[in-house]
């Protein structure tokens, strides 16, 4: 079993606040939770209508000493924040499995995103007991998926740009 805590990963919005990796019946799952906060400006956008894409982002890899690391596993997590003015919900899509959960509060819907739950990550057969391996995560507001009006004025404006830096670690065989 292998676990990490962490106090704080210096980002602008989101924080990395515990990973944690462990094996069951042969396959590593994730446990992890971010401190995400939206800025001003993009909770604005998100009362007025407009989506918000969130991404968490996994990788592993190899650690290669003569050539560049070598990508193993790749997985993203990827969710839709919206607001219906209506009814005052806030609404969180999984865009991978379409999931749609419901919540009367911003936090209750940020909380929903921000927390990974035995996310299974890779079989243990993937692993060559030779090599070492790391892992990484992120997490960050996914810019592109902005109407198009307002992408140019996000990539040049501080509160937009909301994201965890990589968070990396070891992982144990």
């Amino acid at each position: 079993m292998f676990f990490v805590s962490v106090t704080s990963v210096d980002a602008k919005t989101i924080n990395l606040s515990s990973v944690h990796t462990y094996i069951e019946n042969d396959i590593y799952y994730l446990d992890a939770a971010f401190d995400l906060q939206l800025s001003e400006e993009a909770q604005k956008a998100l009362r007025h209508g407009i989506a918000i894409e969130i991404h968490t982002e996994f990788q592993l890899y190899e650690k290669r000493n003569w050539l560049w690391d070598k990508k193993v596993n790749q997985i993203i997590l990827m969710y839709r924040l919206e607001h219906h003015p209506l009814t005052e919900d806030y609404l969180t899509v999984d865009l991978i499995t379409g999931v749609r959960s419901s919540y009367i509060s911003l936090e209750g819907a940020i909380n929903h995103i921000s927390s990974i739950s035995k996310m299974a990550l890779f079989d243990k057969s993937v692993l060559d007991k030779e090599q070492q391996y790391n892992a990484r995560i992120r997490s960050y507001i996914d810019l592109e998926s902005l109407p198009t009006p307002i992408r140019p004025q996000s990539y040049f404006s501080s509160n937009w740009n909301i994201s965890s830096k990589w968070h990396e670690w070891e992982i144990d065989q």
